[in-house]
């Protein structure tokens, strides 16, 4: 199954830097978007279609115009008062990636100063 990406104007009607058109048919995959953010956000919406339980599954023909609806999609992770390992902030990002969210406020202090990690006590 052939994906094309493909930098392009979209219709007026959705428009904008995080937007993109998806057609899928039998033939392959075409996702086109005006900035490289939109293709991205097409991107994973086609690794959200596809089953990675079966190889042989086929893809239905859709066709897909999406635009955000809001322009700030954020996540606050409160790593001042709940430490997060490296992994768990990189997996953040990753499910952040996933549904599209696209600013990350990282809360490192707070008044009530830096928190560290001490094994035995996770509930600091």
């Amino acid at each position: 199954h052939e994906v094309t990406l493909k930098l392009d104007d979209l219709d007026s009607d959705i428009s904008g830097p995080e937007s993109y058109s998806m057609a899928i048919s039998p033939e392959g995959t075409s996702i086109t978007a005006e900035a490289p953010v939109g293709l991205f956000h097409g991107i994973m919406s086609f690794v959200g279609l596809l089953n990675i339980d079966d190889s042989d599954s086929v893809l239905k023909e859709m066709i897909i115009h999406d635009k955000p609806r809001f322009e700030y999609r954020g996540h606050q992770v409160d790593a001042a008062r709940n430490f997060r390992s490296k992994e768990a902030i990189m997996k953040t990002i990753d499910a952040m990636a996933l549904w599209k969210l696209n600013v990350l406020h990282l809360a490192l202090t707070n008044d009530e100063g830096w928190r560290l990690e001490i094994p035995g006590l996770e509930e600091l």
